[in-house]
């Protein structure tokens, strides 16, 4: 953060010139490779998650970041090597180096040789991991697609299935050389099924209402005479 307030002159010495550039490569390697391996890790999960599931080990995931550090210590060791603190400018009177101009970075004739090594890290650490990376996520987004098809099939499948169910329980019970429709899937109590029984006492009980009904006149009359037999 100092050197982003004060980027000139360097106050610091050249050794810690040396750790900070070592120290800001390798964050910056340890980074994308660990994301490279939380993608990879997602990937397995989610498109191989019985794989997954076998191969899965704490101690597997300790080893793998562990040789995420290793890998980005090694791989950030030749920017400290061609990195000095220098004098930028000299005083074109005397040819005396300015003060002000005391920088942390790479000398201007080993800027060739870094030219080369940025484009292979470049390539490296950043073109191939974001290829990887998206086609990862690409897998992760059609398996999640194909998944997603898959359950909602099922859904209206089951939907349609209970439906041919429901249409399929409509029972015919015998009453008296009648056939009565009853739908357990369309009745007002779902799931109640009336039994023969029930219907054959119900009509006896309205054949006696009807009997007692045509002979309450007669007897109606038979009490009449016994009350007043002069009628």
């Amino acid at each position: 953060m100092y050197a982003i307030w004060e980027a000139y002159p360097w106050r610091f010495g050249e050794p810690y010139c040396l750790f900070k550039t070592f120290l800001t490569e390798m964050t910056t390697t340890a980074s994308v490779l660990t994301i490279s391996a939380f993608t990879v890790e997602r990937y397995l999960a989610i498109c191989h998650p019985l794989r997954a599931q076998t191969t899965y080990r704490l101690e597997r995931a300790s080893r793998v970041i562990v040789v995420i550090w290793v890998v980005a210590c090694a791989a950030s060791v030749p920017f400290p090597v061609n990195t000095r603190a220098f004098y930028y400018l000299a005083d074109p009177r005397d040819g005396a180096a300015l003060s002000d101009s005391f920088v942390c970075n790479i000398p201007v004739d080993r800027m060739a040789m870094m030219k080369s090594i940025f484009l292979v890290y470049t390539f490296a650490l950043f073109v191939l991991p974001m290829l990887t990376i998206v086609g990862l996520y690409a897998a992760i987004g059609l398996t999640l697609r194909q998944r997603a098809q898959l359950e909602q099939s099922a859904a209206v499948e089951n939907h349609l299935q209970r439906a041919a169910a429901d249409a399929v329980r409509l029972e015919m019970t015998p009453i008296g050389g009648r056939r009565k429709q009853t739908g357990s899937g369309f009745g007002c109590r779902r799931g109640r099924h009336t039994s023969p029984s029930v219907y054959i006492s119900g009509r006896q009980a309205v054949l006696k209402v009807l009997g007692e009904s045509s002979a309450s006149p007669v007897v109606d009359r038979r009490r009449r005479r016994h009350r007043h037999p002069s009628v």
